[in-house]
């Protein structure tokens, strides 16, 4: 994390100070320039959002909202369970017939 605001400070988005209570902590502040990145920011993915759910109705439409509802369940179940054990064993379709099927009386 402090790599990341060093970075952020560097770039110039970002302020740190002392905080007032805990010596060990710093408080980060959003600069001029911080604040106009994340404002276009916002703004781009704001774009995005509205481009890519319009196809559904917007983000508000019925459509949308299932696909979020689903997606929320999806990503709260979390990944299947890891399958343990060998796979299981492969079977052979049974030979295809050729021609008519011969019984105990035509042999």
């Amino acid at each position: 994390m402090s790599k990341l605001a060093r970075a952020l400070e560097q770039a110039g988005l970002i302020e740190r100070a002392e905080h007032p209570d805990d010596s060990r902590a710093v408080q980060l502040t959003l600069t001029d320039r911080g604040r106009e990145v994340t404002a276009q920011a916002t703004e781009r993915v704001q774009g995005l959002q509205d481009e890519l759910t319009r196809p559904l109705g917007g983000l508000d439409s019925p459509a949308t909202q299932a696909l979020i509802s689903s997606l929320h369940t999806l990503l709260d179940s979390g990944p299947p369970p890891a399958q343990t054990g060998p796979p299981p064993a492969q079977t052979d379709p049974p030979p295809a017939q050729t021609g008519p099927a011969q019984t105990g009386e035509d042999q």
